[in-house]
This record gives C-alpha cells, sequence and structure tokens, in this order.
C-alpha cells in the first residue's frame, strides 16, 4: 500500500519559512536593534550638551546679575516602542555635585576661604560609551578618560581681556533618573569685597584638569601668572595657583536649589524691598506698593510665592482665567517651568526688574485691554509667545536680550504692536496677522525676523510709558 504523502511538502515548507523568520528576527534583534537604540542615545547625548551649555550660560548670568534663574535638563531617554523586539532598559542619567573644596584668595595680611564644588552629569548608557560632563569654575567638559580617552573643553574659562572670572557653585545636590529636571540657581545676598585684600592676590582653585590645560588657557593673559600646580595623585582633584593684581580677579558665588552658603563679589542687590533702580535701569512701578507680587484690579493679591528679594521661581504654569486686570510685579526675577497663560482676562502688565526665564508656552488670549510686558534683564523662552484677540495695545520692553528657542505670534490687536528690545534677538520665527494700528519697533537693535513686520521705528524715548 502507498503511503499519503501529500501533507508532508506544505509542512516542510512552513517549517522552512518558520525557521527563516527566527533567523531574521534574531538578526534584526542582534543588529537592528543595538543600532536604533545608539542613535536615540546619540540624540539624547547631543541634546544634553546643548542643555548643560544653557546650564553653565544660567549659572554665570546668575552669579553676574545677582537675579535668581533656573535651567533644565533631561536625566534620560526612552527607546522606540517595539511589537516583537526587546529593548534594553531605558538609559538613566544622573546630574550631583561633589564633595567641597576649597577656593583660597590670599593678599598680604588677609585670607578668604570660599567652597566651592564640582558639578557632574553622567549618563548611564547601554549602546554607546560615554564620559561625564563636568562644570568647574565656569568651565564646561566631557571628560572620558576612564574611557582611554582624554578631556574636551566643551565652554572654556571666562577670561574678560586679563580679569580671571570664578563662578563658584554650592550647596549639595542630586537628581537621578529619565525626566527632566529643574536645576534652581541662586545668587548670594551677603556681599564679600575683595578689595579688603591688598597686593598681588594668590588664587588657589581645585581643578580636575591638569596642568597643560591651564597653561594653555592662561597663555595669552599677561596678568595673570601660574605660581603652582600641585597633581594630587592619591585624588582626582589637584590644586591650580595663579597670581593676579586685586583688579584682574571676580569672584561670584551661585547656590543650586537654594542661596550660596559663603559670601561673594558680585551683583547682590536685588533690590527685594521694590522702588530701587536696577542696574539695567528698569524699577518696580509706582503700583506695586505692597512689593513683589500679584495685583487683582490694583489690590494685592498674591497666590504664588515671592521670596524676601522679589524673586518668583516656579515649576507650576501661572495661569489666569477670571474676568479681571492681573499685574504681575517682580523686584528679582521670574522662572516658570510650567508656562504663562492668560485667557479672557482683562488689562494685563508684567513687570520684573531682573530676568524672565519660561519653559513653555507663554499665552495672553482674549484680553480685554492692553498687555505690558516689560523686563529689566534677558527674557528667554523655551516654547511659543502667542498674544492673540488683544482689544488695545500689545507692548513688549526689555533692556536686555529676548530670546525665543520658538516663534513668536501675534494676531487680531485693536491696537498698536510696540517693542522694544535692548539687547541681542533670539527667535525662529514672527508671524504677525490682524493689526489693527501699526507695528513699531524702537532703537537700533537688529530685529532679526521682526524687521518684515516692521511699519515705523522710533527712539526708544518714545516707548509709550505705563
Amino acid at each position: 500500500m502507498l503511503e499519503d504523502t501529500r501533507a508532508v511538502a506544505p509542512l516542510v515548507g512552513f517549517i522552512l519559512l518558520f525557521g527563516i523568520l527566527i533567523i531574521a528576527f534574531a538578526g534584526y534583534q542582534v543588529e537592528v536593534v543595538p543600532q536604533q537604540n545608539a542613535e536615540t542615545e546619540f540624540d539624547h547625548f547631543q541634546q544634553n550638551q546643548n542643555e548643560l551649555i544653557e546650564l553653565r550660560s544660567s549659572v554665570l548670568s546668575t552669579g553676574e546679575s545677582g537675579f535668581s534663574r533656573f535651567s533644565t535638563v533631561v536625566l534620560g531617554t526612552n527607546y522606540q516602542e517595539r511589537i516583537f523586539a526587546v529593548n534594553a532598559p531605558p538609559p538613566e542619567g544622573v546630574i550631583q555635585t561633589s564633595e567641597p573644596y576649597e577656593i583660597t584668595i590670599s593678599g598680604s595680611e588677609e585670607e578668604i576661604v570660599v567652597e566651592t564644588r564640582f558639578l557632574e552629569y553622567r549618563p548611564a548608557y547601554n549602546e554607546i560609551n560615554t564620559g561625564s560632563t563636568w562644570y568647574e569654575t565656569s568651565i564646561l567638559y566631557l571628560d572620558e578618560r576612564d574611557l582611554d580617552g582624554g578631556v574636551s573643553i566643551i565652554e572654556g574659562q571666562e577670561i574678560g581681556g586679563d580679569t580671571l572670572q570664578i563662578f563658584v557653585l554650592q550647596n549639595q545636590y542630586q537628581q537621578s533618573g529619565l525626566d527632566r529636571v529643574t536645576v534652581e540657581l541662586y545668587p548670594t545676598n551677603n556681599e564679600i569685597d575683595l578689595s579688603d585684600l591688598e597686593g598681588q592676590l594668590d588664587v588657589t582653585l581645585p581643578t580636575r584638569l591638569d596642568e597643560d590645560h591651564w597653561e594653555g588657557q592662561l597663555e595669552d593673559s599677561s596678568a595673570i601668572d601660574i605660581v603652582e600646580f600641585e597633581d594630587d595623585e592619591s585624588d582626582e582633584v589637584n590644586n591650580l595657583t595663579v597670581s593676579a593684581d586685586r583688579e584682574n580677579v571676580e569672584l561670584n558665588t551661585v547656590g543650586l536649589g537654594g542661596e550660596p552658603n559663603d559670601r561673594a563679589g558680585g551683583n547682590t542687590d536685588p533690590h527685594g524691598d521694590g522702588g530701587d533702580d536696577d542696574e539695567n535701569g528698569l524699577s518696580l512701578p509706582s503700583e506695586a506698593d505692597e512689593g513683589s507680587g500679584e495685583y487683582e484690579n490694583d489690590n494685592f493679591r498674591t497666590d504664588a510665592e515671592w521670596d524676601e528679594d522679589g524673586n518668583l521661581i516656579t515649576s507650576d504654569e501661572l495661569e489666569y482665567e477670571e474676568s479681571r486686570a492681573i499685574s504681575l510685579f517682580s523686584a528679582g526675577s521670574v522662572a516658570s517651568e510650567g508656562g504663562l497663560e492668560f485667557d479672557e482676562t482683562e488689562d494685563i502688565w508684567i513687570s520684573t526688574v531682573g530676568d524672565f526665564t519660561a519653559s513653555d508656552d507663554i499665552e495672553f488670549d482674549h484680553i480685554e485691554g492692553e498687555v505690558r510686558f516689560e523686563t529689566g534683564g534677558p527674557v528667554s523662552v523655551f516654547d511659543d509667545i502667542e498674544i492673540e484677540a488683544i482689544s488695545d495695545d500689545v507692548l513688549l520692553y526689555t533692556e536686555s536680550s529676548f530670546t525665543i528657542d520658538g516663534d513668536l505670534e501675534i494676531d487680531d490687536v485693536g491696537g498698536d504692536v510696540h517693542i522694544y528690545v535692548g539687547g541681542e534677538v533670539d527667535i525662529d520665527d514672527a508671524e504677525f496677522d490682524e493689526i489693527d494700528g501699526e507695528v513699531i519697533l524702537y532703537g537700533d537693535t537688529d530685529y532679526g525676523p521682526l524687521e518684515e513686520e516692521n511699519d515705523d521705528e522710533r527712539d526708544v524715548d518714545q516707548f509709550p510709558e505705563s
């Protein structure tokens, strides 16, 4: 009797096809998945480097201006979702300070000691190998010596002409995980005057960098000389001693997450009680008769927390939706991680003597009256500014720089749009539509994309007063 083998061929074909699919999937898991994940990690690495550059810039701005700021850093990343293939655990990151080290500044008869810390960001990537990124006394660098690599300077030492500018970090700080974290930066409130030191100054700095770096960094300076370099083989931290005249050394102290615990030089008068002129020239308006805070229909009422120096730093969105006139007055700086939203309110007046920073949108929508936004310090918005359906004028005034990591959109305005920027303008794009009045730019600033929307140009002293 003949055997029935009619089902054998299809079965063998199925087994062969299944085997091919298994081999193909294994190749995808072994080759393609790691490659795609490596690309995700590299994209995060590049983003993180940019964020750390912004963090360094915020440290320097806080130390020089005397106003609080914040910066954000995304610690980790997530791989793309997969139906069949398997990812490694998402790579987290950690940002943390080192133990404290001493900076010593000595003159002929007196010595000042200030503690400082290094700041380290360390990723835990699964596919790419990279070292930690470090901040020390205004230098930002990638250190891959533990991976048999070298040190790559991202941003170098601040030497303005022949002036050694030292930006000290204080307070213990640590955050880890995948999410975006906010690093709050505070200036000192107690000033130390280096003029108390007489004669030539010897400044001893802790450093993780080697002597060759510092020799290269200072070789073009005629006013700063290396006196000694102590290479501590038992520790990663060395000691560099330089000599400079008193007028060629500046010391600024910045606290992470709180005020620094030591005194240092720098701009340390943020006019906490209001009414005094800032170094930029802007002061709190006379309407702020109760000092910094929120005013509703000219009456003092605050739901948010201003500190004693007039700074407002919040991780929440500031949102106003009631039919009322709102004024936000700050003798220091305003920093909102959650952005700012005004919807169906009356006149809006935001006035801050220092910086204004927001990590999300700023929105003014359906305002019955005018919108006035003024600052003495830089404006930094990490998203769009949207101004729409305003029945009266829109007035944007800053005596410093104006930076938007997005677009400036102004639409449906019943009056004029007045804009003055005293510093650099850096925005992606400007979109103005249905402006009943004119768009007027003040001063001789290069307004970039705003130039295309301009109807008139005037001197800054013609800017409408409040």
